[in-house]
């Protein structure tokens, strides 16, 4: 199956409200697995972990709206606008429901979609979800040097124009998510301090929460064999398995 999957890796459009939407799809058999990159990246962010992931699974890797290869307009991107895209991704190309892989930016529109179409969430994956704490100081400074030498070189930022609050003070729309879920943070994320994972787990019902030791704000780059194991077993078992 290794084989068949890895030769099944490919890039694919499908229109989505009449836009383009570009996406990479592997694996032939197998449930579905949706993975949605975060908000300064696109789909090639998942790509330590789609071939893995794709020997068990049908993936689904899109570029969100305004990122990647996808159209981009100057009216603000909201999580709302992400996650319904989301959903209207899945209805393109087929797909009634799935498991949800979101980092960051991602799981967030993976939480918010859940919440309100739960019959699209067969299970979810949370990495790093925003919304649940402030961006940190180092996390700013970061965020605001990639900015400036974007700006200094001319180069087109990765994201488009973003209308987020980082630190919601409401979250009692997304304790009705009925869809296990894996909390996955790492021990050393600069943008938002793992201490934000327990504020997901103490309001996502049924999820559960892996620790990655040796990870910054992207577990599943940093540590990509141990995530991909992680999901895989978490998947398999059809509800929380803590792995740290």
């Amino acid at each position: 199956m290794a084989d068949t999957a890895l030769q099944t890796v490919r890039h694919e459009i499908v229109q989505v409200n009449g836009a383009d939407a570009h996406y990479t799809r592997a694996g032939r058999d197998g449930p579905p697995l949706v993975l949605v990159h975060g908000g300064a990246g696109n789909r090639h962010d998942w790509a330590k972990n789609i071939k893995a992931l794709s020997e068990a699974h049908q993936v689904y890797a899109p570029d969100l709206l305004g990122y990647g290869q996808n159209f981009r307009d100057d009216k603000p991107h909201t999580v709302r606008r992400f996650s319904d895209f989301l959903g209207d991704f899945m209805d393109a190309v087929g797909l009634r429901s799935a498991s949800l892989v979101g980092h960051s930016l991602g799981a967030r529109a993976c939480l918010e979609l859940a919440s309100r179409a739960p019959e699209k969430a067969d299970s979810l994956v949370l990495v790093s979800p925003i919304g649940f704490g402030r961006l940190s100081v180092p996390g700013y400074i970061l965020g605001t040097m990639g900015w400036a030498a974007s700006k200094l070189i001319r180069k087109r930022l990765p994201y488009p124009p973003l209308d987020i609050e980082l630190n919601e003070r409401s979250h009692e729309h997304l304790r009705t998510i009925t869809a296990s879920s894996l909390i996955v943070w790492g021990r050393w994320d600069l943008f938002f301090p793992h201490r934000y994972a327990l504020r997901v787990v103490e309001t996502i019902p049924n999820s559960s929460l892996s620790v990655f030791p040796r990870s910054g704000h992207a577990p599943h780059r940093n540590e990509p064999s141990a995530f991909n194991a992680a999901v895989l077993t978490f998947l398999s078992s059809g509800g929380p398995n803590p792995q740290g």
